[in-house]
């Protein structure tokens, strides 16, 4: 084996190595990032559904989400900033099962 295609397979394994880490490192933080974001908006959305008076949230004793009521349309509707939502006949933001 002549010196050229050892120095040419010794660069091509280094790169190919080299080019595997960066991969699994971009992998593994993008998948992190991610999953720390979309966490984020759920926990947003959540926590904007037991605010509001409209929907009912149901939690386990562990404070799991089990159900989620979304606004009566018999109810009468009110503004809440730009949107409008169904007001609710009763005003539990949360029903523990």
């Amino acid at each position: 084996m002549s010196i050229r295609l050892r120095i040419a397979l010794w660069t091509a394994s280094i790169m190919l190595i080299s080019l595997l880490a960066l991969s699994a490192g971009v992998y593994y933080t993008m998948s992190r990032n991610l999953h720390e974001d979309l966490d984020a908006r759920l926990r947003s959305v959540y926590d904007q559904y037991r605010r509001s008076e409209t929907t009912v949230v149901r939690t386990d004793s562990a404070g799991n989400i089990t159900a989620v009521f979304p606004p009566r349309p018999d109810s009468p509707r009110q503004r809440v900033g730009s949107r409008f939502f169904y007001a609710p006949c009763a005003t539990a933001s949360t029903v523990n099962a």
